[in-house]
């Protein structure tokens, strides 16, 4: 969980420069496969679960609902 609370774009706090705060939910699963004397190793990631729109920059959101597998492979 990554929570942020509100932020301004400049440092003179005006209302037109507030960025509201947001969190963001992840999940991630991991596993290792031996194989003879190396490693398999594999990942999923869900980034953004419940798909809320949020900036960190001002007018750059941020996307929505993502996901990420990774293979590595140790030898």
């Amino acid at each position: 969980l990554t929570y942020a609370s509100e932020t301004w774009t400049t440092n003179e706090h005006n209302a037109g420069t507030r960025i509201e705060g947001y969190s963001e939910l992840a999940l991630s699963a991991f596993r290792s496969f031996p194989l003879k004397s190396n490693l398999i190793e594999t990942a999923f990631t869900i980034q953004n679960i419940f798909n809320e729109n949020y900036c960190i920059i001002a007018h750059y959101p941020m996307p929505g609902r993502n996901w990420k597998i990774s293979i590595t492979y140790k030898f």
